[in-house]
């Protein structure tokens, strides 16, 4: 009895800890590295989606000292199971499901594993355990988790950066969203994202039970350590952004870049998208924003298309509009440019180099609000996103990461539809409501509901958004955008009516009335514009 109490006070269920033989080590992450709310934690093992802290001041016997504690704590995340890939899973909600995220644990005599049992801890990888939000949204991985990603590890240049092995925290282990590897991989380029569930699984073990080797003989688990580490020297742990703290420190356009330096190579030239305009000339330009002789100039403008099932947030007359931009011309009454169009629809696929070839050859992007909108990143310098939204969802998230761009690089303009003859009920809606699950989100509710409805976008509303574009482009570019919205305060938002009339409307993150003062107020230190 004495020996067994003897071996339960050792320092590790089975011996001391060894570094793995796996040298030369990354340098240690510094205190004034590790990335806001992350914690920095070393010699920890991972087993079924848990922390082991075998550090010896978290063994049993000091239970005094308490186990690490993410901030803020603990984590917990209301998750709903997603019931489709083709849309937002907020639409359905069944009962939420109050999550405890991650579960710190101490070392124990009853270690299921000899890695566990034996820890060597691997200095050449640093884990990085990322607990994502909104993680099956396109747009929302890339502003809220990409973009946290690449300010604190590539655009700092920390020295450790290329030993990461980005981990992410999925809910009961489920799988990650296709686009995570070619969203959110170049950044990690010398090891796969894996989550958690998968970093953390158990060897196939052949146990005695915990009982074999508690006396130091080495337990019967069937043969060697497994190769596969799951001990560090050190790991951080990081929750990454909500979607309304992106805001505050998106580098959406500078990590958008980085991902496409990455693709650079593979990008498909020339796009497979074909514009197609009045102007023959417009037509054949080689490039977007192309000179076609003195005063005149081509703007290519790309319609994003939504896929057709389930019908939601769908533009019902998307071929008038395909019609009416092909025709489209304007004079710019300052300068005497004259500008025409050439234009084409293009559907977003899971192919992400060919999306960046299609953004990258445009100079506008027309389309309704939603994750798909997060292409205008990938566009070049000078770009503009024209996004559409119907009333009761007027949230404008891109140009709330456009705006906090330390060197803003596009162009955000937007149109409100809110006359509800324009307006009809998405699939979801048409064919389920009333549903007590259906588009059940508390307050948000009825707002995600008007989100998802299938709009006609009036022609004169959009005319006008080309028209101030276009005077923009004449008068300078970026520089005389960020002068319409800074210097001279003019909308770049605008809502059609019931009336049948266009008004400006404010940039507020939910919109409402134009009012310069504030609407202006964040911008006043933006002063560095890229051209």
């Amino acid at each position: 009895m004495l020996l067994v109490l003897l071996a339960a006070l050792r320092p590790y269920p089975l011996g001391p800890p060894r570094p793995a033989p796996d040298a030369p080590a990354l340098p240690p992450v510094l205190p004034a590295e590790v990335p806001p709310n992350c914690l920095h934690l070393h010699r920890v093992c991972v087993d079924q989606q848990q922390i082991v802290m075998m550090d010896p001041a978290y063994l049993p016997q000091n239970e005094e000292r308490p186990l690490p504690q993410t901030k803020p704590e603990p984590w917990k995340l209301f998750f709903n199971l997603p019931v489709t890939a083709d849309t937002n899973p907020d639409v359905w909600v069944s009962t939420p499901r109050l999550l405890h995220l991650l579960v710190f644990r101490r070392p124990t005599v009853a270690e299921p594993s000899p890695d566990l049992r034996h820890p060597r801890f691997h200095q050449r990888t640093l884990p990085l355990l990322f607990v994502p939000d909104w993680p099956e949204n396109f747009g929302h991985t890339l502003g809220n988790s990409a973009t946290y990603l690449h300010a604190h590890l590539r655009a700092r240049n920390v020295s450790w950066a290329d030993g990461v092995q980005l981990v992410v925290h999925t809910p009961f282990g489920l799988a990650l969203p296709r686009h995570w590897q070619s969203l959110v991989g170049p950044l990690f380029q010398n090891r796969p994202i894996q989550t958690f569930a998968d970093f953390s699984n158990r060897p196939e073990p052949r146990p005695l039970g915990w009982g074999a080797g508690i006396l130091g003989r080495r337990a019967a688990f069937g043969g060697p350590p497994p190769s596969r580490s799951r001990c560090f020297a050190q790991m951080l742990v990081c929750p990454g952004l909500k979607e309304n703290q992106a805001i505050n420190i998106s580098q959406a356009s500078a990590t958008a870049s980085f991902i496409t330096r990455s693709y650079s190579k593979g990008l498909p030239s020339p796009s497979s998208v074909t514009y197609t305009s009045s102007s023959p000339e417009c037509s054949g330009a080689a490039s977007s924003a192309a000179a076609l002789g003195r005063g005149r100039a081509c703007l290519r403008v790309l319609f994003k298309a939504r896929q057709a099932r389930p019908a939601v947030r769908q533009i019902l007359n998307m071929p008038e509009l395909l019609e009416q931009c092909r025709r489209w011309r304007f004079t710019d009454p300052k300068t005497g440019t004259t500008f025409v169009a050439a234009c084409a629809s293009w559907q977003p696929g899971s192919d992400l180099a060919a999306n960046i070839a299609a953004v990258q050859n445009a100079d506008i992007l027309v389309g309704k609000h939603g994750a798909g909108m997060a292409n205008s990143f990938f566009m070049r310098p000078g770009g503009a996103m024209m996004e559409i939204f119907s009333t009761g969802w007027t949230w404008q998230v891109h140009r709330e990461w456009l705006d906090q761009e330390e060197r803003p690089r596009l162009q955000w303009w937007g149109l409100t539809v809110q006359d509800p003859a324009l307006l009809e009920p998405g699939e979801l809606e048409a064919r389920l409501m009333p549903h007590p699950r259906l588009y059940n989100v508390s307050r948000e509710g009825t707002g995600k509901r008007l989100r998802d409805r299938n709009l006609r976008v009036p022609w004169a509303g959009l005319d006008h958004l080309l028209r101030e574009h276009a005077r923009v482009q004449a008068a300078g570019g970026m520089a005389a955008y960020w002068d319409r919205r800074l210097t001279n305060p003019q909308p770049v938002h605008y809502c059609w009516v019931p009336a049948g009339r266009l008004q400006p409307c404010g940039t507020g993150l939910q919109g409402g009335p134009f009012r310069p003062g504030r609407d202006n107020r964040q911008l006043l230190n933006r002063t560095r514009i890229i051209e």
